[in-house]
């Protein structure tokens, strides 16, 4: 029987394999400095006080070009738990975390933020208001095993401080980390050679699955950001080098290797653009998701010398 299935993504890669190299003016290769710079990230985030008097800070959603101002969602909210969820792992896993009082307190308060989030159900509102009301209704907000509690209490879990959510060994079932690297053994390859992916259909016709449709955009820093950590956790299990390479080849698409030749992520600001819309067309707005998951990257890449020295190899390649 003819099956067909929909499979929307949010996993981008590198446009093509580095075998051959073309000049891209817009690539520079980073300095053996930090990649990390929470300047914009530190802009983004705002105190919030609820009407209980319990000081919390939040993530704004929305920063909009040229002058990056701050923008709220009528509809949904100006800062939400995904986001901050998000914005605490990359304080916490920064590496002055130990000794800066001033990271400490922004952690400490998007944790706050989270908690008086949280429901009697033990799930989480996702947005607030303008106003400082928690947004109860949205269909993005309301109270339910969705990703946004997901998100929350996995972030908990790390601040607990209890670092695990690698779902295999915590879980102790292997089959889960054999999936996660025939994932990235077989579809990561196939999309470094066959170029950005927003979303494609395959057909399952007689045993035999056929692509029938693809779309390249809009791409994103939320889909290339799981697939570089997917990555480097390949290669802490194994220590083979192809997959810190793999990893390094997908954080270059930051740094200007891809499709549009735009710098995304500039390690001078801390700022990252919302999205590639086409080959000519960048978003140039930087809110919060796309400014975590930059930092969320560039924090795994600094972790592991091998993925770092990956990733400057693909930027000089592109550049000569």
């Amino acid at each position: 029987m003819k099956k067909e299935f929909q499979i929307v993504l949010c996993l981008f890669a590198i446009s093509c394999m580095a075998v051959t190299c073309k000049k891209q003016s817009a690539i520079v290769t980073p300095a053996n400095t930090s990649l990390v710079n929470t300047s914009h990230l530190d802009f983004l985030y705002t105190p919030v006080t609820f009407s209980t008097g319990v000081n919390v800070a939040g993530v704004f959603i929305y920063s909009e070009s040229p002058d990056y101002h701050l923008v709220a969602d009528a509809d949904e909210g100006f800062t939400c738990v995904d986001d901050v969820a998000r914005a605490t792992q990359v304080y916490l896993r920064s590496a002055k975390f130990s000794s800066d009082t001033s990271i400490q307190n922004k952690v400490f308060k998007l944790i706050r933020f989270i908690l008086e989030m949280q429901s009697v159900n033990g799930y989480f509102y996702n947005f607030l208001f303008p106003n400082i009301a928690i947004n109860t209704n949205g269909a993005t907000s309301v109270n339910t095993a969705n990703w946004w509690s997901w998100r929350a209490l996995n972030t908990l879990s790390e601040a607990g401080p209890v670092v695990s959510i690698k779902a295999g060994a915590f879980l102790n079932e292997p089959s889960y980390t054999t999936k996660g690297m025939a994932e990235v053994d077989n579809f990561y390859p196939w999309l470094l050679q066959n170029g950005m992916k927003s979303s494609f259909a395959v057909e399952n016709s007689g045993g035999e699955i056929k692509l029938i449709s693809e779309k390249s955009y809009e791409q994103i820093a939320y889909g290339i950001r799981p697939m570089i950590s997917a990555a480097i956790e390949a290669y802490r299990l194994t220590n083979q080098e192809k997959y810190a390479d793999m990893a390094g080849h997908f954080a270059a698409w930051f740094l200007g290797d891809n499709d549009a030749n735009r710098i995304m992520y500039s390690v001078t600001t801390g700022r990252c653009f919302d999205g590639i819309q086409s080959s000519s067309n960048v978003n140039l707005n930087s809110g919060a998701e796309s400014t975590i998951e930059a930092l969320l990257a560039m924090e795994s890449v600094e972790s592991y010398p091998a993925v770092k020295t990956a990733l400057k190899s693909f930027i000089k390649c592109s550049n000569r």
